[in-house]
């Protein structure tokens, strides 16, 4: 049996059979790699997002207490434009 699998892989079929199986390996464990890395960077990008939408819905909110605390007689001043 390992004398007949020697002599295949001694022919020259058998030796461009086993190049070709390890460059498509290589190729394929190259794209899978890309893969990874590209989840990565989306998942990190993802959360940079998420972190500056947090920071500008505290800034929204900070901004809508600030306005909620003043009276409504305190939003016109001289620079109001509908009088």
């Amino acid at each position: 049996m390992i004398t007949a699998i020697a002599d295949f892989f001694g022919t020259l079929f058998g030796r461009v059979a086993l190049a070709g199986g390890l460059f498509a390996s290589l190729v394929a464990w190259r794209a899978w790699d890309i893969h990874e890395q590209r989840s990565i960077g989306e998942a990190q990008a993802q959360a940079q997002m998420e972190k500056a939408a947090n920071a500008n819905a505290k800034k929204a909110e900070k901004a809508a207490r600030s306005v909620d605390a003043l009276p409504d007689s305190g939003l016109r001043d001289k620079f109001f434009r509908d009088r």
